[in-house]
């Protein structure tokens, strides 16, 4: 009856609490929602690398068998074996192309990377879990050029 007087009632205390547990619903779903955004742009990014790199092969590929044959028969012409000498780094090149492309390079590279977060003498590599606030931060100083992923 004098609540209006001594302050708050007890219905208005209940209603702050029901307005915050919905606030802070929202703002786990919000969250929750951008994580999700980011993964799903994370993946869309190695999907376009990937596809970046099998396409780039094509190119790669024939420039490299070019040169390997251009070698061999420069070598067999001229009869001088030095004329072989580029062909290691040639079919390493494409040997490499050709696993990141079309093999399983990248699962090896994921697995590498989850090896490194698990050793105990990798100091460089933290386990704690990253912030929204974080990952601003580390768009913006990569977008001004002061920070580089890898």
């Amino acid at each position: 009856m004098f609540s209006w007087i001594f302050g708050r009632s007890i219905n208005n205390n209940v209603n702050e609490e029901i307005i915050k547990k919905v606030v802070m619903e929202l703002e786990s779903k919000k969250i929750e929602r951008e994580l999700a955004i980011k993964e799903a742009y994370l993946e869309r990014e190695k999907a376009y690398k990937l596809a970046e790199a099998r396409e780039s092969f094509f190119w790669t590929c024939p420039t490299g068998l070019i040169m390997s044959c251009i070698s061999i028969v420069s070598s067999v012409k001229q009869k001088n074996i030095f004329h072989l000498l580029p062909l290691a780094p040639i079919f390493g090149v494409l040997t490499y192309h050709v696993h990141y492309a079309f093999g399983n390079k990248i699962e090896i590279i994921t697995k590498n990377a989850s090896q490194l977060l698990i050793e105990p003498e990798n100091n460089f590599v933290t386990l704690s879990p990253i912030t929204i606030e974080e990952v601003e931060k580390r768009k913006k100083e990569y977008r001004e050029g002061k920070l580089d992923f890898f």
